[in-house]
């Protein structure tokens, strides 16, 4: 009955994932009029943001595994999130009010000040997040009915999911918020996950009587047999862990460069970050269909960390190259508005699209790998999907406030690449079912090649970069 019922739940989840996206934008508007400053309130509403999905994922993720409703429960995940998005306008609001009496209390410094607003807006965008942040381990526990077909319904999930992020990105950069607003954007968001959680409340209600997987979790490898020894379990958490990190940092250096070349204005700022939500999800669509039912193991990981790093390593001589390619084309195609936003598209796609498909397989792989039983895969998906956030946030943090101030966009996309080279390596060299010498000398060759690109790269022309091409 599972199966019938895919398509649908596909649907709500595509739904889901637009609505997420259309929060974030919205709230880090809202937020620039309290902090007045675009900086700090992008970094609150990411932190907070991704600090919910990874606490939600971890905590609540476990309910999925003792209960026989998860889908049901979802539904009220969803619930949730549309009543708090309804209320989070309000909160603000008072928030806003307290600003005065707040100043009042800590005038005496300006960043025990900054740190108490920020805590005061992080709390209040961490319950709905947090809610978010379980419905991945939620539909995974439903969707799942056989251990053979775990990483392909992840993979959809996952991948329908982060494409409709990629809807509600574009939607409210390029109309929702010029058209309807900042509070009426979250209207729709909100009655959008209300409209989500009344389908599946009365799906639910048609499939009672129907079996469902927590009633019959289907096929699973026996737990001796699947285990994995407890090291590599850490390792590959910990692996996933800076696989998020480097991805943040790639993101961070890759938006900055880029604004060099197309400019940075809310247009292109929603171009980069679409293409690199396109790329996340249509390469965890293609890792399901693909190779869903296949067991790539730790080492198979490991040589994905070591394709990430090769195809991030190869972004770093194309950049230079950009600003000539851009007035090519645009000598080309013309100046009409629509054209231009055409080329910002083509060349943030040249950039990004290969790192962020092989980056988009990440997440099914380590579910795969790391889910040993299907008892527990609200446990396991959450666990590994908040491993991951966390690695998301420290990089968020490193990129944009240590490494590309002090080393600089190039040197930072390097040092990443060394960061996923080195993941791959170890990960190839600790799975025992690979030979060993033959493990060491391949995990020790990619990473000695990897390292030496990057040394050998000669620093960006900065007459090119800083040409300004998109003015003229």
């Amino acid at each position: 009955m599972t199966r019938r019922v895919l398509p649908f739940v596909y649907g709500l989840f595509f739904v889901s994932g637009a609505t997420a996206l259309i929060y974030e934008v919205v709230w880090a508007r809202m937020l620039t009029q309290i902090f007045g400053n675009t900086t700090h309130a992008i970094a609150t509403v990411l932190s907070a943001f991704m600090g919910g999905l990874a606490l939600g994922s971890y905590v609540l993720g476990r309910l999925a595994d003792t209960r026989r409703n998860a889908f049901l429960i979802y539904g009220l995940l969803e619930a949730g999130v549309g009543v708090y998005g309804l209320a989070i306008p309000t909160l603000f609001a008072l928030t806003q009010q307290a600003y005065s009496r707040l100043y009042g209390l800590t005038e005496t410094s300006f960043t025990v000040f900054s740190l108490a607003l920020f805590l005061l807006c992080f709390a209040v965008i961490l319950v709905p997040t947090a809610l978010m942040g379980a419905t991945l381990p939620m539909l995974s526990r439903f969707s799942v009915t056989q251990f053979a077909s775990l990483g392909r319904r992840v993979g959809d999930l996952y991948a329908i999911n982060t494409l409709g992020a990629v809807l509600g990105c574009a939607l409210s950069g390029f109309y929702l918020i010029p058209e309807l607003g900042l509070r009426g954007s979250v209207r729709l968001a909100a009655v959008l996950n209300l409209s989500v959680a009344t389908l599946v409340v009365a799906a639910v209600m048609w499939l009672r009587g129907h079996r469902t997987v927590a009633e019959d979790p289907g096929e699973a490898p026996p737990v001796s047999a699947a285990a994995a020894p407890s090291y590599l379990d850490v390792a590959l958490l910990a692996a996933f862990g800076l696989s998020g990190a480097a991805a943040m940092v790639y993101e961070n250096a890759w938006t900055r460069a880029l604004t060099l070349v197309i400019g940075m204005s809310t247009y292109s700022f929603t171009i980069m970050l679409t293409t690199f939500l396109v790329g996340l999800g249509v390469g965890s669509l293609l890792y399901a269909r693909w190779w869903g039912t296949r067991d790539v193991g730790v080492a198979g990981f490991g040589l994905l960390q070591l394709l990430i790093a090769l195809s991030a390593l190869a972004t770093i001589p194309l950049f230079e190259r950009l600003p000539f390619l851009f007035l090519r084309l645009h000598t080309g195609f013309g100046d009409s508005f629509g054209q231009f936003l055409s080329i910002q598209v083509a060349l943030s796609a040249i950039v990004m699209i290969l790192p962020t498909l092989l980056l988009g397989t990440t997440f099914p792989v380590v579910a795969r790998i790391y889910t040993q039983n299907l008892y527990r895969i609200g446990t396991s998906i959450g666990t590994a999907y908040a491993s991951n956030t966390l690695g998301a946030i420290v990089g968020a943090f490193l990129g944009g406030f240590v490494l590309i101030p002090v080393l600089g966009v190039q040197n930072s996309i390097g040092l990443a690449v060394v960061v996923s080279a080195a993941t791959g390596v170890v990960l190839v060299a600790l799975d025992a079912r690979v030979r060993r010498a033959r493990r060491l000398a391949a995990a020790g060759a990619m990473f000695v090649i990897a390292v030496v690109a990057v040394l050998s790269f000669r620093t960006w022309d900065k007459r090119v970069m800083t040409s300004g091409v998109t003015i003229y």
